[in-house]
This record gives C-alpha cells, sequence and structure tokens, in this order.
C-alpha cells in the first residue's frame, strides 16, 4: 500500500512550475491629473498658486487665467472606447497637467496632456500649450520656422489634415519609424497630436475636433479655495489606497484610525496639510469585516471601510466623493519554511491550528524534474517543527499539505523552492 502511495505521489508531483517576478517602480515626474474638463477648469480656477510645488505651473497658470480659455480635444468617431476591468466605458480623455522637460519651471507654458485610450492598443495623445510670446513672430515664418524644424527634412511633411466638421487646418506630420506626430497652431494654441505602433491612417483625425471652453476668474475667498484644495489631496490619496491586511484592521475603529493618520501625513504641493487650516471630518461610515481564510475558503474573504470627509473652513463646506479603505483578508498559509544553506537542511513548520483531522505533510525533492525522495508524515499537532536533511542533488524541493487519503485534497497552496544554479541560494514561489 505505501509502494502505491509513492507511485501516486511520484506521478502527481512529477510537474512544477516556477515562476519569479520582478518589477520596477515607473519613472516619477511632477504632474497633476485630472478626471474630466471640468476638473481642469476647476484646478485652474481654484488652486492656491503659493503652494504649488516649488513654484510649478505657477506662472502657467496665471497665464491661463488671463487668458481665460482652454482649447479641448473631443473624439467624435465610431471606434470603441477603452473599457476598465469592470467593464466601464471611458468617454473621457485621461487630462495630465505639466511642464514639458523643454520649457523651463518660469516660462508662462503649461502643456496639458489629453490621452484617448480604444482597443486594440490604439491610443492618441493630444499636448496643448498655449503660444510662447517669444516666439510668436515666428508664425508668419511658417509652421517649420515655429516648430524648429528644417525644410530640408525628410521626416516632415507640411499638408492640409481634415479635422471633424470637415475643419481643414495645415499641418506638419512628422514620420518617425514606430511613431507619428502631426503639429498645427490653432486659436492661439500649439497642438500636437502623437500616436504609436500600430498606427491608424491619418485620415483618422477627422474624428477629433477641438473646441474652445472659457471660464473667468475671480480672486474669490481663499478659504474656498483652501476648502478645494483639501479636497483634492483626500480624494487623490485616499482615492488610491494600496490594501491594508487583516492583521492590522479589524475593527472599524482601527480602520477609523488608519485612514485618520494617513490624512494627517498628507502633503499638497509640498506642503503639510495643515497649513490650510481646515476642520476635517470623517462620516457615513461603512465596515464590513475581513474572514481569515479556512480549509473551505483558502483565500478568505476580503472586507472593507467606506467614508467620507467633510472639509470646513469659514462659511464653506465641502463633502468629499465617497472613498474606500480595502482590507485584505488572511489567506490560509499555515506553512513557514526555512533553509539551513550552511548544514544543507530544511525546517517545515506549522503555526496555525490544525483541522479535527489528521493531515498529510509532503517534502518532495527533485533533480531538475527527477523526483529523487519523498518525506511524508501524518500529522495532528497544531504545531510541528521537521528538520530533513536535503540530498546533495537537490535544486527543487516542493512542500504540501493535504487531508491524507482516500480524497487527497490539497489544505493550504503548495510552496516551491528552487536553488540558483550560479549563486546557490535558495528562494520560494508560491503556486
Amino acid at each position: 500500500m505505501k509502494n502505491l502511495f509513492l507511485i501516486f505521489l511520484s506521478l502527481l508531483l512529477s510537474g512544477y512550475c516556477v515562476l519569479p517576478v520582478s518589477a520596477l517602480p515607473p519613472p516619477e515626474y511632477q504632474s497633476v491629473s485630472l478626471y474630466n474638463v471640468g476638473d481642469l477648469v476647476d484646478w485652474i480656477q481654484n488652486v492656491n498658486l503659493d503652494y504649488l510645488y516649488n513654484g510649478l505651473y505657477k506662472n502657467g497658470v496665471t497665464s491661463l487665467r488671463e487668458k481665460g480659455k482652454l482649447l479641448v480635444p473631443s473624439y467624435m468617431g465610431e471606434l470603441l472606447h477603452y473599457t476598465y476591468m469592470d467593464g466601464s466605458i471611458i468617454k473621457n480623455p485621461e487630462i495630465t497637467v505639466h511642464m514639458d522637460k523643454y520649457i523651463s519651471l518660469d516660462s508662462k507654458n503649461t502643456q496639458i496632456d489629453y490621452t484617448f485610450r480604444f482597443e486594440n492598443n490604439y491610443y492618441f495623445s493630444i499636448d496643448i500649450t498655449e503660444i510662447n510670446p517669444e516666439k510668436s513672430y515666428l508664425i508668419d515664418e511658417g509652421l517649420f520656422s515655429y516648430f524648429g524644424f528644417s525644410n530640408d527634412d525628410e521626416r516632415v511633411d507640411e499638408t492640409m489634415i481634415e479635422l471633424y466638421g470637415h475643419e481643414m487646418v495645415q499641418c506638419l506630420v512628422i514620420n518617425y519609424p514606430s511613431s507619428r506626430n502631426v503639429k498645427f497652431l490653432k486659436d492661439g494654441f500649439e497642438v500636437e497630436i502623437s500616436q504609436w505602433e500600430p498606427l491608424l491612417d491619418i485620415d483618422c483625425l477627422k474624428d477629433f475636433k477641438f473646441d474652445i471652453v472659457p471660464f473667468t476668474y475671480d480672486d474669490g475667498d481663499s478659504n474656498y479655495k483652501d476648502i478645494w484644495a483639501v479636497n483634492r489631496a483626500i480624494e487623490g490619496t485616499l482615492g488610491n489606497l494600496d490594501s491594508m491586511q487583516q492583521d492590522y484592521v479589524n475593527t472599524q475603529a482601527e480602520a477609523k484610525e488608519k485612514v485618520e493618520t494617513i490624512i494627517n501625513k498628507l502633503y499638497l504641493y509640498g506642503e503639510p496639510l495643515e497649513v490650510y487650516n481646515a476642520n476635517l471630518e470623517i462620516v457615513d461610515e461603512t465596515f464590513t469585516e475581513a474572514i481569515a481564510g479556512t480549509v473551505g475558503n483558502p483565500a478568505g474573504t476580503d472586507g472593507s471601510y467606506t467614508f467620507k470627509v467633510i472639509i470646513s473652513k469659514g462659511a464653506y463646506q465641502k463633502t468629499t466623493k465617497e472613498l474606500t479603505l480595502k482590507i485584505q483578508a488572511i489567506g490560509y498559509d499555515i506553512l513557514n519554511i526555512n533553509i539551513s544553506e550552511d548544514i544543507d537542511y530544511i525546517d517545515v513548520n506549522i503555526k496555525r491550528k490544525l483541522p479535527d483531522d489528521e493531515v498529510l505533510i509532503i517534502i518532495a525533492f527533485y533533480d531538475d524534474k527527477k523526483l529523487l525522495y519523498i518525506y511524508t508524515e501524518m500529522v495532528a499537532e497544531d504545531y510541528i517543527s521537521r528538520y530533513l536533511h536535503i540530498p546533495i542533488e537537490a535544486n527543487t524541493i516542493k512542500v504540501m499539505m493535504w487531508d491524507g487519503l482516500p480524497t487527497m485534497q490539497p489544505l493550504c497552496p503548495a510552496k516551491t523552492i528552487t536553488k540558483n544554479a550560479i549563486s546557490g541560494e535558495w528562494y520560494q514561489d508560491f503556486g
């Protein structure tokens, strides 16, 4: 019977997969991301220039306020808009306000980027910048001179393109090996449309229209502007929180305390939030407790804490949108493994309460995919510690816990430990 059991295990364990994952954080740069054109206008009208990070945007925003208008692109075509994971449709472009790396911080030019994303990896980035007064004299000399291209540059063609509504504009088309830029001037702004492979025919630009959006600026009450800024900081940070582990958030009071701690540490445009002297109150709280993993539900059930924040200062008050702190359940992962590389042994611990019946611990040693040795033990204790010698030929170890015969079902995620062929070090992968 034991031989049959070992044969069964050998066949079952003959394949394994290790997928080490590494990732680098994306590059960071100072920018302001907005949800829609209304938010963009709201930001320009209400942002407190004294708090702009290191003076960033200050002169550019002042210039936009003086101009009192924006040039805003819209997509009017038939292509399906890009969808989020939850199936919702992006009907508006992603908007980012930033300083172009070629524009100094004291410039009056603020660049606004509108990104339109579609299915099948098609997307357009449309950068719109005020015409620089210092370059305006070049307009009469033509687009090549204004945008800084030589007339004999083979990458660049000057042509007429059609926009939405049969509007024709004179533009430069710059063709690169895997991308294309279209540049033109319109209504006091520079427009640059960028597209990367896969490229659509340039005729598709007739589905884009460009409208002037006027707005007024009033110095107004600084209390209102401060409330607006604090609301933006809270929604921007707490609207994009990573999940917190159930170990740290078990009650509504603990969740509220975590949120309050985050708010108290917020910075806006390089200054702590407290400089705005706004009163904050957390309201409309709903708490759903996370449920830790079990044998029947190893992953557990995540919880959440939803809330709003009332921001008040002087005679003004504003309430944030509903915000959510996700609470990640503790999985039913009760195996703890340590490798001693000095004396070549593996220590397997079980540190959580086991099911009522005995469980089967399986430790399999491999040389590549060749099975060298299997250690098995029926265990009933709540805590065990087993020290096993690692065969010298082994380069992979797989550790599992099952509920034993006759069902032979795994009770927690298997763990694979692989030896680096060059360094000789062991590393774990959970599979």
